[in-house]
């Protein structure tokens, strides 16, 4: 959370981007839907 603010504060980008996110979910996702939850 400290590094978010101090980003924010400092009008840094973010350390990932939305597609880095998005890539991440849907790997968890695939990941719970492949273990039955």
């Amino acid at each position: 959370m400290r590094d978010t603010l101090d980003r924010l504060a400092r009008k840094a980008p973010p350390p990932v981007s939305i597609e880095d996110y998005v890539a991440a979910m849907s790997l968890i996702d695939a990941a719970y839907e492949k273990a039955g939850s």
